[in-house]
């Protein structure tokens, strides 16, 4: 993990292997269609679930996906072509918070994930991460973008800082009770001290 604390001043994460990708829990699904959210799969739906719950936006990649093994946090030179986890296209402005791997870019940070390393049936090892991110910089690409989302709504308005071990501990149990795995690293908490 690469990051520079002027753009991300905290980045909380953790590897989860072996892990069951599959159809969430009845009570999970329920609170989720009462919020107004659409399941999706279980992992998804424990990040999205927890982020109600504590506040703390939550993103899972797909690691088997991740190139070269890095991640890389920095801004966009800007022109790049980035494919979110729903399948849409966007042109990067200069100046927007990313994440890359070796090779491509993963994450429009704050904002949405990446289509090439989602987690999906197949998936067998996730990374878990929970950010901070800097309000402006978030808001300036979702207003450049015209592109809103629930986490980039909460780090707009400034995320709790002191909440990601918290929401990364509520995740990790979650999904060990409900898809299964293990924990396969110790908790990355990269902040500026």
């Amino acid at each position: 993990i690469e990051t520079d604390y002027k753009i991300n001043p905290r980045f909380t994460s953790i590897i989860i292997d072996n892990v069951k990708i599959g159809k969430s829990p009845d009570w999970l699904t329920g609170r989720l269609i009462k919020i107004g959210q659409r399941p999706i799969n279980n992992i998804v739906d424990i990040t999205n679930y927890v982020m109600f719950e504590l506040g703390n936006p939550i993103h899972a990649f797909d690691y088997s996906k991740i190139k070269g093994e890095v991640m890389r946090v920095e801004k966009a030179k800007g022109g790049e072509r980035f494919e979110s986890v729903d399948g849409i296209s966007y042109i990067l402005p200069k100046g927007a918070v990313i994440i890359k791997d070796g090779e491509k870019i993963i994450d429009l940070c704050g904002i949405k994930g990446g289509r090439n390393t989602a987690t999906l049936e197949g998936t067998k090892t996730i990374v878990l991460r929970v950010p901070v991110e800097k309000p402006n910089l978030i808001r300036q690409t979702s207003q450049s973008l015209t592109l809103r989302s629930v986490a980039s709504s909460i780090f707009e308005r400034g995320v709790n800082a002191g909440g990601t071990i918290d929401a990364l501990k509520r995740a990790v149990s979650l999904i060990l009770d409900i898809a299964g795995g293990e924990l396969a690293s110790d908790v990355y908490d990269l902040r500026e001290n």
